[in-house]
C-alpha cells in the first residue's frame, strides 16, 4: 500500500506545483495527469476487500471536472522506431502501467514481465539489445539475483543495458551492490520522478546505438 500511496501523493504535488522545476512543460504535466488517472485505475483494479487504499485528491491548478485522458498503449513497427525496447521487470501491474504509460510517451516500445523469471527469459530470448527495468523485489527471482545471473552472462551482459528499481536504495546497496557496480547500473528510487526515469534510459539507449 506504501508504494501505491507514495507514487499518487507525488504525483499530486507535481501537478500542485510542490515538485515542478523549470524544465517543466505542458506537456510533461499532461502526462502526469495521464499517470495519475493510470495509477488510480490500477489501485481500483488491485484492491480486495477493501485493503488497499484508493485516493481521490483535489489539485490545485486543475478545474473541477477535468477529465484524465485514457491512456492507449501505441504498438510500434520495429522497422520504424529507432529507439531500444524497454523490458519493464515489475510485478506490481499498476507500477508497470505507469512506467509503459512514461516511456511510450518518449517513444520508447515497451515490453513486460511480472516476475524475475519471466524476465530472464525475455532477456535471454531476445536477439535484439534491450533497456531492462528491473523492479528489486520480484516473485520467482527477485531483481538482484537476475542481476547476478546477468553478470555471469558474457552475453547477456554485453547485449543489453540494465536499471533497477527499488523503494530502497540502502537495501538494493546491501544486497547486490558489487554486481551493481560490476555491471555499472543506474537506481532508481521509489516513488520515482519522470526525468530519473527517462535520464537513465535516455543515456543506456545511447550507449546501445554506440555499440557496433
Amino acid at each position: 500500500m506504501g508504494a501505491y500511496v507514495g507514487i499518487l501523493i507525488w504525483l499530486s504535488g507535481k501537478l500542485s506545483g510542490k515538485r515542478i522545476n523549470a524544465r517543466a512543460d505542458e506537456r510533461k504535466l499532461a502526462l502526469h495527469q495521464r499517470l495519475i488517472g493510470v495509477y488510480r485505475h490500477g489501485m481500483r483494479k488491485r484492491a480486495n476487500g477493501g485493503t488497499r487504499l484508493v485516493m481521490s485528491m483535489g489539485h490545485e491548478g486543475m478545474h473541477e471536472g477535468t477529465q484524465v485522458e485514457q491512456v492507449e498503449h501505441k504498438v510500434e513497427d520495429d522497422a520504424v522506431s529507432p529507439a531500444p525496447a524497454v523490458c519493464v521487470i515489475e510485478d506490481d501491474e499498476a507500477i508497470r502501467t505507469v512506467l509503459r504509460t512514461l516511456l511510450e510517451d518518449e517513444g520508447y516500445r515497451v515490453l513486460e514481465a511480472e516476475d524475475g523469471l519471466a524476465g530472464y527469459e525475455l532477456l535471454r530470448s531476445s536477439a535484439a539489445p534491450l533497456i531492462a527495468l528491473i523492479d528489486h523485489k520480484l516473485p520467482k527471482m527477485d531483481g538482484c539475483d537476475l542481476l547476478d545471473l546477468a553478470a555471469r552472462d558474457e552475453d547477456l551482459r554485453m547485449r543489453h543495458e540494465f536499471i533497477f528499481v527499488t523503494a530502497s536504495p540502502q537495501r538494493a546497496e546491501d544486497d547486490c551492490g558489487e554486481t551493481l557496480e560490476e555491471l555499472n547500473v543506474p537506481v532508481i528510487p521509489k516513488p520515482f520522478d519522470i526525468d530519473e526515469v527517462l535520464e537513465p534510459v535516455a543515456a543506456a539507449a545511447q550507449r546501445l546505438s554506440q555499440r557496433p
